[in-house]
C-alpha cells in the first residue's frame, strides 16, 4: 500500500489504541502463528485474522507481517541482537 503524492504516509504509532482482539492477533503474530492457529487461539475466523493483520498495517503503516512485527518490536525498544548475522 503506497501513498499517493498528495497523502501523506500513515504515522506509526506506539500501538496504543489497539483493540483487544488486534493485541491479541499481533500477538500470535509475534509468536510466529499462522492465520489457521492464530484463529484456533483466538475462536475466530481466519478471515477474521486477516481482517486484524490488515488493520495492524495501517495502523502501523507497514506493508507485510515482518515488518509490522520489526516496527512494533522497535517502538517498544526490544531488539534482537542474539542473532547470529548480527555478531
Amino acid at each position: 500500500m503506497r501513498a499517493s503524492k498528495n497523502e501523506s504516509p500513515p504515522q506509526r504509532t506506539s500501538g496504543q489504541r489497539l483493540t483487544k482482539r488486534q493485541r491479541a492477533t499481533l500477538e500470535c503474530l509475534l509468536r510466529g502463528l499462522s492465520d489457521k492457529m492464530a484463529a484456533a487461539e483466538l475462536g475466530i475466523s481466519r478471515r477474521g485474522i486477516r481482517r486484524h493483520v490488515q488493520a495492524l498495517h495501517l495502523k502501523y503503516g507497514v506493508n507485510s507481517r515482518l515488518e509490522l512485527a520489526a516496527v512494533f518490536l522497535g517502538l517498544h525498544g526490544i531488539t534482537t541482537d542474539r542473532s547470529p548475522l548480527t555478531r
